[in-house]
């Protein structure tokens, strides 16, 4: 048994999904396979995988480029382009060509139905020189106000600066 003195933060989340939320991520592609459309019988889609490169979490995106509409294969013409741009590739000869490829991504709630994601923006990742290094935090030293009468005692028991580490 292991005695713990813990009081819970009444408003922390936990989240247990392989899958993104909310959000902008640095991302790389990481698997891009041709899948069935469930309801289109004959039609095909080509699903993207994207990994957060933070936490490992996976953006699916799906372009239906087989699809049995017309306009919705031109739709995802028009977003396979888009993607195409960003990652400055001029042609895709083969789906492995995209393996490796990273960006950055701005994940959002479907308009209709929220229960699902959907990208809202796609851009270049940037370039190592463009990445900003993070810096660790030093706190500042304490300031510390004369005692009032009576605490003296008290002032002095905690005179050493917090420590973080």
């Amino acid at each position: 048994m292991v005695a713990i003195n813990f009081t819970p933060d009444t408003s922390a989340t936990y989240t247990n999904s392989k899958y993104l939320g909310e959000g902008t991520y640095n991302v790389t592609i990481v698997a891009a396979v041709q899948d069935p459309i469930a309801k289109d019988p004959g039609g095909s889609l080509l699903r993207i995988e994207m990994a957060d490169d933070a936490s490992g979490q996976i953006y699916n995106h799906r372009l239906n480029l087989w699809h049995t509409n017309v306009d919705t294969q031109g739709r995802a013409a028009r977003d396979f382009s888009a993607l195409c741009n960003v990652l400055a590739m001029n042609h895709v000869s083969d789906t492995d060509e995209l393996i490796g490829k990273k960006l950055v991504i701005e994940v959002v709630p479907q308009r209709d139905n929220p229960q699902f994601m959907e990208l809202r923006e796609m851009r270049p990742a940037p370039s190592p020189s463009e990445a900003v290094a993070v810096q660790p935090v030093t706190p500042s030293p304490v300031a510390t106000a004369a005692p009032m009468a009576g605490q003296a005692a008290a002032a002095a028991s905690w005179q050493a600066p917090f420590n973080r580490s």
